[in-house]
Protein backbone atom coordinates (compact mmCIF):
# COMPACT_ATOMS: atom_id res chain seq x y z
CA UNK A 1 0.00 0.00 0.00
CA UNK A 2 2.50 2.84 1.03
CA UNK A 3 4.37 1.97 -2.44
CA UNK A 4 1.23 2.46 -4.16
CA UNK A 5 1.38 5.92 -2.81
CA UNK A 6 4.55 6.68 -3.50
CA UNK A 7 4.02 6.10 -6.95
CA UNK A 8 0.09 7.58 -7.45
CA UNK A 9 0.32 10.85 -5.28
CA UNK A 10 3.54 12.79 -7.78
CA UNK A 11 1.76 11.69 -10.68
CA UNK A 12 -1.55 13.43 -9.36
CA UNK A 13 -0.20 16.30 -8.05
CA UNK A 14 1.89 17.03 -11.86
CA UNK A 15 -1.97 16.14 -13.52
CA UNK A 16 -3.26 19.18 -11.81
CA UNK A 17 -0.40 21.05 -12.05
CA UNK A 18 -0.79 20.70 -16.28
CA UNK A 19 -4.63 21.18 -15.48
CA UNK A 20 -4.28 24.20 -14.12
CA UNK A 21 -1.26 25.94 -16.81
CA UNK A 22 -4.28 25.07 -19.22
CA UNK A 23 -6.74 26.98 -17.33
CA UNK A 24 -4.13 30.17 -17.30
CA UNK A 25 -3.24 30.14 -21.41
CA UNK A 26 -7.24 29.54 -21.59
CA UNK A 27 -7.86 32.84 -20.13
CA UNK A 28 -4.93 34.98 -21.06
CA UNK A 29 -5.15 37.88 -23.09
CA UNK A 30 -3.25 37.97 -26.52
CA UNK A 31 -0.42 40.18 -26.97
CA UNK A 32 -0.26 40.63 -30.32
CA UNK A 33 2.97 42.08 -32.27
CA UNK A 34 4.92 44.72 -29.95
CA UNK A 35 6.63 47.70 -32.26
CA UNK A 36 10.14 48.37 -31.29
CA UNK A 37 10.23 52.83 -30.99
CA UNK A 38 13.63 53.84 -32.41
CA UNK A 39 15.69 55.57 -29.93
CA UNK A 40 15.89 59.79 -30.36
CA UNK A 41 18.42 61.74 -28.63
CA UNK A 42 17.40 64.49 -26.68
CA UNK A 43 19.95 67.90 -27.93
CA UNK A 44 20.41 71.02 -26.68
CA UNK A 45 21.19 73.51 -29.50
CA UNK A 46 22.52 77.46 -29.73
CA UNK A 47 21.70 79.33 -32.76
CA UNK A 48 24.54 80.51 -35.05
CA UNK A 49 25.03 84.47 -34.59
CA UNK A 50 26.95 85.82 -37.50
CA UNK A 51 29.36 89.33 -36.34
CA UNK A 52 32.43 91.00 -37.81
CA UNK A 53 34.93 90.01 -35.29
CA UNK A 54 38.28 91.58 -34.23
CA UNK A 55 41.53 89.23 -34.21
CA UNK A 56 42.90 89.78 -30.60
CA UNK A 57 46.10 87.59 -29.89
CA UNK A 58 46.84 87.68 -25.75
CA UNK A 59 50.43 87.68 -24.74
CA UNK A 60 53.27 88.81 -22.52
CA UNK A 61 56.14 91.35 -23.00
CA UNK A 62 59.67 92.37 -21.82
CA UNK A 63 60.64 96.17 -21.34
CA UNK A 64 63.59 97.21 -23.30
CA UNK A 65 65.09 100.23 -23.74
CA UNK A 66 65.49 101.55 -26.91
CA UNK A 67 68.58 103.59 -25.81
CA UNK A 68 70.97 103.27 -22.82
CA UNK A 69 73.15 106.52 -22.75
CA UNK A 70 75.87 106.96 -20.57
CA UNK A 71 75.81 110.56 -19.01
CA UNK A 72 80.00 111.09 -19.01
CA UNK A 73 82.60 113.76 -17.31
CA UNK A 74 84.46 115.71 -20.07
CA UNK A 75 86.78 117.14 -17.75
CA UNK A 76 88.51 116.80 -14.63
CA UNK A 77 87.34 117.81 -10.90
CA UNK A 78 85.58 117.39 -7.72
CA UNK A 79 81.52 116.23 -8.37
CA UNK A 80 79.44 119.26 -6.72
CA UNK A 81 76.09 118.26 -7.01
CA UNK A 82 73.48 115.60 -8.79
CA UNK A 83 70.37 116.58 -9.42
CA UNK A 84 68.02 114.48 -7.46
CA UNK A 85 65.82 113.16 -10.35
CA UNK A 86 69.18 111.48 -10.95
CA UNK A 87 68.49 109.43 -7.71
CA UNK A 88 64.36 109.44 -7.82
CA UNK A 89 64.47 108.23 -11.74
CA UNK A 90 62.10 111.22 -12.33
CA UNK A 91 61.31 112.60 -15.76
CA UNK A 92 63.82 115.26 -16.81
CA UNK A 93 63.21 117.57 -19.60
CA UNK A 94 66.23 118.81 -22.74
CA UNK A 95 68.67 120.72 -21.28
CA UNK A 96 67.71 120.50 -17.70
CA UNK A 97 71.40 120.59 -15.63
CA UNK A 98 71.29 117.39 -14.34
CA UNK A 99 74.85 117.30 -12.26
CA UNK A 100 77.98 119.94 -11.90
CA UNK A 101 81.62 119.31 -11.63
CA UNK A 102 84.29 121.81 -9.52
CA UNK A 103 84.85 124.62 -12.04
CA UNK A 104 87.02 126.75 -10.19
CA UNK A 105 90.53 125.47 -12.29
CA UNK A 106 88.95 126.03 -15.13
CA UNK A 107 87.81 129.87 -14.32
CA UNK A 108 91.32 130.38 -13.17
CA UNK A 109 92.35 128.90 -16.70
CA UNK A 110 89.95 131.02 -18.55
CA UNK A 111 91.38 134.14 -16.44
CA UNK A 112 94.70 133.30 -17.37
CA UNK A 113 93.70 132.69 -21.44
CA UNK A 114 92.44 136.14 -21.27
CA UNK A 115 95.40 137.72 -20.16
CA UNK A 116 97.52 135.30 -22.60
CA UNK A 117 95.02 137.14 -25.50
CA UNK A 118 95.86 140.71 -24.40
CA UNK A 119 99.94 139.92 -24.11
CA UNK A 120 99.34 138.35 -27.30
CA UNK A 121 97.26 141.38 -28.73
CA UNK A 122 100.01 144.14 -27.38
CA UNK A 123 103.35 141.71 -28.48
CA UNK A 124 101.31 142.13 -32.07
CA UNK A 125 100.78 145.96 -31.59
CA UNK A 126 104.68 146.51 -31.11
CA UNK A 127 105.94 143.75 -33.60
CA UNK A 128 103.62 145.97 -36.02
CA UNK A 129 104.89 149.20 -34.54
CA UNK A 130 108.47 148.71 -34.99
CA UNK A 131 108.30 146.88 -38.61
CA UNK A 132 106.83 150.57 -39.40
CA UNK A 133 109.27 153.12 -38.30
CA UNK A 134 111.87 150.14 -39.61
CA UNK A 135 110.43 150.34 -43.25
CA UNK A 136 110.36 154.05 -42.47
CA UNK A 137 114.28 154.19 -41.70
CA UNK A 138 115.11 151.87 -44.44
CA UNK A 139 113.16 153.86 -47.11
CA UNK A 140 115.76 157.20 -45.97
CA UNK A 141 118.74 155.56 -47.18
CA UNK A 142 117.83 152.74 -50.13
CA UNK A 143 115.05 153.08 -52.61
CA UNK A 144 115.38 149.19 -52.70
CA UNK A 145 112.19 147.61 -51.39
CA UNK A 146 112.77 146.19 -48.03
CA UNK A 147 113.13 142.68 -46.96
CA UNK A 148 111.00 140.49 -45.05
CA UNK A 149 113.63 140.80 -42.31
CA UNK A 150 113.66 144.36 -42.33
CA UNK A 151 109.65 144.73 -42.27
CA UNK A 152 109.55 142.59 -38.96
CA UNK A 153 107.62 140.40 -41.54
CA UNK A 154 109.02 136.75 -39.43
CA UNK A 155 108.18 138.72 -36.10
CA UNK A 156 105.01 139.75 -37.10
CA UNK A 157 104.05 136.51 -38.16
CA UNK A 158 104.86 134.93 -35.08
CA UNK A 159 103.11 137.67 -33.10
CA UNK A 160 99.84 136.82 -34.42
CA UNK A 161 100.36 133.12 -34.50
CA UNK A 162 100.52 133.69 -30.34
CA UNK A 163 97.57 135.39 -30.50
CA UNK A 164 95.80 132.92 -32.51
CA UNK A 165 96.82 130.26 -29.82
CA UNK A 166 96.11 132.64 -27.24
CA UNK A 167 92.37 133.05 -28.71
CA UNK A 168 92.08 129.04 -28.95
CA UNK A 169 93.04 128.84 -25.45
CA UNK A 170 90.72 130.88 -23.96
CA UNK A 171 87.94 129.01 -26.53
CA UNK A 172 89.18 125.23 -25.19
CA UNK A 173 89.19 127.40 -21.27
CA UNK A 174 84.82 128.27 -22.16
CA UNK A 175 84.65 125.27 -23.38
CA UNK A 176 85.72 123.33 -20.61
CA UNK A 177 84.17 125.85 -18.08
CA UNK A 178 80.65 125.12 -19.88
CA UNK A 179 81.69 121.43 -19.44
CA UNK A 180 81.36 121.39 -15.42
CA UNK A 181 77.56 121.45 -16.18
CA UNK A 182 75.95 118.81 -17.32
CA UNK A 183 72.81 119.29 -19.43
CA UNK A 184 70.52 116.29 -20.22
CA UNK A 185 70.95 115.73 -23.61
CA UNK A 186 67.05 114.80 -24.00
CA UNK A 187 63.78 114.12 -22.53
CA UNK A 188 64.16 111.26 -20.06
CA UNK A 189 64.78 109.38 -16.92
CA UNK A 190 67.77 108.28 -15.10
CA UNK A 191 68.29 104.07 -15.42
CA UNK A 192 71.03 103.89 -12.78
CA UNK A 193 73.10 106.94 -10.86
CA UNK A 194 76.64 106.33 -11.05
CA UNK A 195 78.47 108.36 -8.91
CA UNK A 196 78.07 110.47 -5.68
CA UNK A 197 78.97 114.30 -4.80
CA UNK A 198 82.26 114.59 -3.54
CA UNK A 199 83.43 112.07 -5.99
CA UNK A 200 86.83 112.92 -8.18
CA UNK A 201 86.12 112.71 -11.68
CA UNK A 202 88.36 111.78 -14.73
CA UNK A 203 87.26 112.22 -17.79
CA UNK A 204 84.79 109.41 -19.39
CA UNK A 205 84.16 109.08 -16.09
CA UNK A 206 80.19 107.79 -15.66
CA UNK A 207 77.99 109.89 -13.63
CA UNK A 208 74.55 108.40 -14.90
CA UNK A 209 72.68 105.71 -17.47
CA UNK A 210 69.79 108.03 -18.94
CA UNK A 211 66.78 106.67 -20.53
CA UNK A 212 65.16 108.45 -23.74
CA UNK A 213 61.70 109.08 -23.08
CA UNK A 214 60.40 108.33 -26.58
CA UNK A 215 62.60 105.15 -26.51
CA UNK A 216 60.74 102.39 -23.90
CA UNK A 217 59.90 99.20 -26.23
CA UNK A 218 58.25 96.00 -24.91
CA UNK A 219 59.03 92.79 -26.71
CA UNK A 220 56.56 90.50 -27.74
CA UNK A 221 57.15 86.77 -28.70
CA UNK A 222 54.73 85.52 -30.98
CA UNK A 223 54.68 82.06 -33.26
CA UNK A 224 54.20 81.68 -36.65
CA UNK A 225 50.37 80.70 -36.59
CA UNK A 226 50.04 84.60 -34.33
CA UNK A 227 52.46 86.24 -37.00
CA UNK A 228 49.74 85.06 -39.33
CA UNK A 229 46.62 85.85 -37.48
CA UNK A 230 47.60 89.13 -37.24
CA UNK A 231 48.91 89.69 -40.86
CA UNK A 232 52.51 90.41 -39.82
CA UNK A 233 55.85 89.59 -41.67
CA UNK A 234 58.70 87.65 -39.80
CA UNK A 235 60.96 90.55 -39.88
CA UNK A 236 60.99 94.54 -40.60
CA UNK A 237 58.37 96.94 -40.70
CA UNK A 238 54.66 96.47 -40.16
CA UNK A 239 51.26 98.08 -40.11
CA UNK A 240 50.57 99.80 -36.58
CA UNK A 241 48.50 97.54 -34.34
CA UNK A 242 47.34 98.80 -31.36
CA UNK A 243 48.33 96.62 -27.83
CA UNK A 244 46.36 96.70 -24.82
CA UNK A 245 49.00 96.75 -22.04
CA UNK A 246 48.38 95.98 -18.51
CA UNK A 247 50.87 97.85 -16.29
CA UNK A 248 51.24 97.14 -12.36
CA UNK A 249 49.85 99.70 -10.36
CA UNK A 250 47.94 101.32 -12.64
CA UNK A 251 43.75 101.59 -12.88
CA UNK A 252 43.78 101.03 -16.92
CA UNK A 253 45.34 99.79 -19.45
CA UNK A 254 48.18 101.80 -21.96
CA UNK A 255 47.80 101.75 -25.40
CA UNK A 256 50.85 101.13 -26.74
CA UNK A 257 52.04 100.88 -30.76
CA UNK A 258 53.04 97.62 -32.48
CA UNK A 259 55.54 99.06 -34.94
CA UNK A 260 58.17 95.93 -36.26
CA UNK A 261 59.11 92.71 -35.53
CA UNK A 262 62.41 92.24 -35.04
CA UNK A 263 65.03 90.10 -37.00
CA UNK A 264 66.36 88.43 -33.96
CA UNK A 265 64.58 85.02 -32.64
CA UNK A 266 64.30 84.82 -29.32
CA UNK A 267 66.62 82.36 -27.14
CA UNK A 268 64.98 79.30 -25.97
CA UNK A 269 62.35 79.33 -27.45
CA UNK A 270 63.25 80.59 -30.97
CA UNK A 271 59.88 82.96 -31.57
CA UNK A 272 59.81 85.86 -33.63
CA UNK A 273 59.29 89.03 -31.42
CA UNK A 274 57.33 91.82 -32.27
CA UNK A 275 58.46 95.27 -30.79
CA UNK A 276 55.97 97.44 -29.29
CA UNK A 277 56.62 101.56 -28.03
CA UNK A 278 54.80 102.77 -25.28
CA UNK A 279 53.44 106.05 -24.93
CA UNK A 280 56.11 109.09 -24.00
CA UNK A 281 55.28 109.37 -20.21
CA UNK A 282 55.11 106.00 -19.54
CA UNK A 283 57.43 104.61 -17.27
CA UNK A 284 58.27 100.91 -16.30
CA UNK A 285 61.61 99.33 -15.59
CA UNK A 286 63.58 97.33 -17.97
CA UNK A 287 63.32 93.89 -18.18
CA UNK A 288 59.96 93.79 -16.59
CA UNK A 289 57.18 90.95 -17.65
CA UNK A 290 53.95 92.68 -18.73
CA UNK A 291 50.47 90.95 -19.69
CA UNK A 292 48.84 92.35 -22.78
CA UNK A 293 47.04 91.75 -25.85
CA UNK A 294 47.59 92.60 -29.49
CA UNK A 295 44.47 93.78 -31.73
CA UNK A 296 44.48 92.35 -35.19
CA UNK A 297 42.67 93.12 -37.73
CA UNK A 298 38.40 92.78 -38.12
CA UNK A 299 37.12 89.94 -40.03
CA UNK A 300 33.89 89.37 -41.02
CA UNK A 301 31.37 86.75 -41.62
CA UNK A 302 32.55 84.50 -38.25
CA UNK A 303 30.90 82.87 -35.96
CA UNK A 304 31.63 82.05 -32.05
CA UNK A 305 31.05 78.58 -30.60
CA UNK A 306 31.82 77.28 -27.34
CA UNK A 307 34.60 74.36 -27.70
CA UNK A 308 31.86 71.62 -27.37
CA UNK A 309 30.32 72.29 -30.27
CA UNK A 310 33.71 71.91 -32.31
CA UNK A 311 34.95 68.67 -32.76
CA UNK A 312 38.12 67.54 -35.44
CA UNK A 313 36.81 71.15 -37.02
CA UNK A 314 33.04 70.37 -37.45
CA UNK A 315 30.39 70.98 -35.78
CA UNK A 316 26.72 69.24 -35.64
CA UNK A 317 24.15 71.08 -37.17
CA UNK A 318 20.41 70.32 -36.93
CA UNK A 319 17.58 70.83 -39.52
CA UNK A 320 14.58 71.88 -39.51
CA UNK A 321 13.45 68.24 -39.91
CA UNK A 322 15.09 67.58 -36.77
CA UNK A 323 17.81 65.52 -38.15
CA UNK A 324 21.77 66.00 -37.86
CA UNK A 325 24.10 66.52 -39.89
CA UNK A 326 28.12 67.75 -39.84
CA UNK A 327 29.66 71.06 -41.25
CA UNK A 328 33.63 71.59 -41.75
CA UNK A 329 34.70 74.57 -40.29
CA UNK A 330 37.17 77.12 -41.26
CA UNK A 331 39.05 77.87 -37.71
CA UNK A 332 39.69 81.46 -37.67
CA UNK A 333 41.22 81.78 -33.80
CA UNK A 334 40.78 79.06 -30.89
CA UNK A 335 40.53 81.11 -27.08
CA UNK A 336 40.65 79.28 -24.23
CA UNK A 337 36.77 77.55 -23.90
CA UNK A 338 35.49 79.61 -27.87
CA UNK A 339 36.23 79.01 -31.91
CA UNK A 340 36.00 81.64 -33.88
CA UNK A 341 35.04 79.79 -37.06
CA UNK A 342 33.78 80.49 -40.58
CA UNK A 343 31.39 78.02 -42.35
CA UNK A 344 28.03 78.64 -40.69
CA UNK A 345 25.15 80.08 -41.88
CA UNK A 346 23.34 82.50 -40.15
CA UNK A 347 20.19 81.06 -37.56
CA UNK A 348 21.33 77.73 -38.19
CA UNK A 349 21.11 75.42 -34.78
CA UNK A 350 24.12 74.08 -33.89
CA UNK A 351 24.34 70.59 -31.21
CA UNK A 352 26.28 71.30 -27.86
CA UNK A 353 25.16 67.85 -26.64
CA UNK A 354 27.52 65.27 -27.16
CA UNK A 355 26.62 62.30 -28.45
CA UNK A 356 28.10 58.66 -28.06
CA UNK A 357 27.23 57.76 -30.98
CA UNK A 358 26.86 59.74 -34.38
CA UNK A 359 25.10 59.02 -37.65
CA UNK A 360 24.45 61.45 -40.14
CA UNK A 361 20.88 62.24 -40.56
CA UNK A 362 20.35 60.92 -37.73
CA UNK A 363 16.56 62.17 -35.23
CA UNK A 364 16.79 64.10 -32.49
CA UNK A 365 14.82 66.01 -30.32
CA UNK A 366 15.72 69.62 -29.41
CA UNK A 367 14.90 69.96 -26.00
CA UNK A 368 15.72 74.14 -25.27
CA UNK A 369 14.13 77.30 -27.34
Amino acid sequence: MKTFLKIILPLAVIAVGLVIKQALLATAPELGEQEIEAYVPRVNVIEAIEADYQIEVPAFGVVQTQGNVALLSKVQGTLLSVNDKLRRGESFSKGEVLATIDDSDFAQNLAIAEAAVKQATAKLQLENAAAELSVKDWQRISDVPPSEITAHKPQIALAEASLETANAQVILAKLNLERCALHAPFNGRALRLNAETGQWLNPGASIANLIPAEGIEINIPLNLQQLDLLQLPTSGKCQALEVSVTIPNMPQAVRARLVRVSDQLEQGTRMNQAVAVLPVGINVAPQTYLELSVQGPTVSGTFKLPAIAVNNNRAQVVSESSTLREVELSIIQQLQDVFIVRGLKPQQKINITPLSVFVPGMNVEVVNN
